[in-house]
């Protein structure tokens, strides 16, 4: 996996910004989301009140939805990695179908 990683500091997306720059971005983006929501809840739901049943029922399904979010982001990101090494090693290696010479005129 090592020699098909990037060793530049900078993101192959932008060369505005360093990698860690955009990491930061992405994580302040995401916890504003996450506090934009909790807000939302708050207002929504700050004349009802809950029994500790429902409430440790509701972070139980928090803790779950945050770990299968977490799963599939993974597997997501494995997905990404291993298709963009299968088309870097196998395009080299392409050859057109007989008969083929030149489809585009």
């Amino acid at each position: 996996m090592g020699r098909y990683a990037s060793r530049s500091p900078w993101n192959s997306r932008s060369r505005l910004l360093p990698r860690k720059a955009h990491q930061a971005r992405a994580i302040a983006s995401f916890a504003f989301f996450g506090f934009a929501l909790l807000c939302g809840g708050y207002l929504l739901g700050a004349d009802q009140t809950i029994g500790a049943k429902k409430l440790y029922l509701l972070l139980a399904l928090l803790l779950i939805a945050l770990f299968l979010s977490k799963k599939c982001f993974q597997s997501y990101q494995s997905f990404t990695w291993e298709f963009a090494k299968a088309v870097y090693r196998d395009f080299p290696t392409y050859q057109k179908p007989h008969g083929e010479e030149n489809p585009v005129k």
